[in-house]
């Protein structure tokens, strides 16, 4: 429970940062990494980016707010409930990612990110950052508080590892 608990509070201390915080994400983003892309105010996918958030499946809130606030909440409620695997171009076309480059065109969308977020003082961006983040940090504790500490949560989680590994083997049959 103690390591979920922790990776909420890294997402809230992302997802409120008084400073512009830019995710970059190509491979697999699965489970924490997912929800640590949805946490960032620009959230960039790489082509043939895979993103997965799971933790529904073995009964663990982590995000879910933060997702709702990003996507809407039917959006949200489809991925979560559907648990599948989206592309970077899927991710970009539902509000998830905010752009789609490759990995070559990141410093040059950095940069332009940087200036725009330089644009504004120090103070500006930090009360503007508040103001739009949506702040329910109290009520996400709890919730994942209260999913993580439901008995049986290892065994869930296991379940869903062997779930998985099963349908996954089947589709490539």
């Amino acid at each position: 429970m103690w390591r979920f608990l922790r990776i909420e509070i890294l997402l809230q201390t992302v997802h409120h940062s008084p400073f512009a915080v830019v995710a970059l994400a190509q491979g697999q983003a699965v489970g924490a990494g997912a929800d640590l892309f949805a946490a960032c105010w620009r959230r960039v996918a790489a082509p043939g980016l895979k993103l997965r958030m799971p933790g529904w499946n073995f009964e663990l809130a982590l995000g879910t707010r933060r997702l709702t606030h990003l996507i809407g909440t039917d959006a949200a409620r489809d991925l979560l409930i559907d648990t599948r695997t989206l592309s970077a171009e899927e991710c970009l076309a539902r509000g998830l990612a905010s752009d789609l480059a490759a990995a070559e065109q990141w410093p040059a969308l950095v940069e332009d990110l940087q200036q725009r977020a330089g644009s504004l003082s120090p103070r500006a961006l930090a009360n503007m950052l508040e103001l739009t983040a949506g702040d329910t940090r109290d009520a996400d504790i709890a919730a994942v508080v209260r999913s993580a500490a439901r008995p049986g949560l290892k065994d869930r989680i296991l379940a869903y590892r062997e779930q998985f590994k099963e349908s996954h083997g089947k589709q490539q049959s």
